[in-house]
């Protein structure tokens, strides 16, 4: 019971913690240009893009085992433009009530997960066990974003941005969690 109780206080802390990087600037926006919503770039993806998906540009023109077509790929990723692109052409809901839920859930799953670990520890002090579910986070931070900065080439801003927001919602959740998981006494 104990571990459900720091799931879903450590999974509340986390959402609030998002709510809260994800209203302020700077941390907001971090990394992020704004393109006018009447611009021709608009007007040329919703027409260029038939539907929803993540693209990737240049992309291969054949076979990806074929050498001359990685060879004209890699000369087009360097001539550029060359980039990753996620889009909904058609347009969507800004903040819909079923992104929140999804959002809530998944902190709450990723407390659990947290917390179970947490319980598999020896660890005495209350501190420890904070900086513990925090390293967890800096785990995921350094797996997923870091990759997202050099393979895709995320802006740093952004990288950093996610740093605060996902490791900072790990110590948020950490502070939660580990009020309620403690280690067993040994008999």
């Amino acid at each position: 019971m104990k571990i459900l109780l720091a799931a879903l206080t450590g999974g509340l802390a986390m959402f609030a913690w998002g709510c809260v990087t994800h209203a302020l600037p700077p941390l907001a926006h971090s990394g992020m240009t704004f393109t006018a919503p009447d611009s021709p770039a608009v007007e040329a993806l919703r027409t260029g893009f038939p539907q929803d998906g993540m693209y990737v540009f240049p992309g291969p023109r054949g076979d990806f085992g074929d050498k001359a077509v990685m060879n004209r790929m890699t000369e087009d990723t360097r001539k550029g433009p060359a980039g990753l692109l996620f889009i909904r052409p058609h347009g969507d809901e800004p903040m819909m009530t079923r992104q929140l839920v999804i959002e809530f859930v998944s902190d709450v799953l990723a407390a659990l997960i947290a917390a179970l670990l947490l319980a598999c520890t020896t660890l005495r002090s209350y501190g420890a066990r904070v900086l513990f579910v925090t390293e967890i986070g800096l785990a995921a931070w350094l797996t997923l974003q870091v990759s997202y900065w050099n393979w895709y080439h995320f802006p740093t801003a952004q990288t950093g941005a996610e740093l605060v927001d996902l490791v900072g919602g790990f110590l948020v959740a950490g502070l939660a969690i580990a009020a309620f998981v403690k280690p067993v006494p040994r008999s």
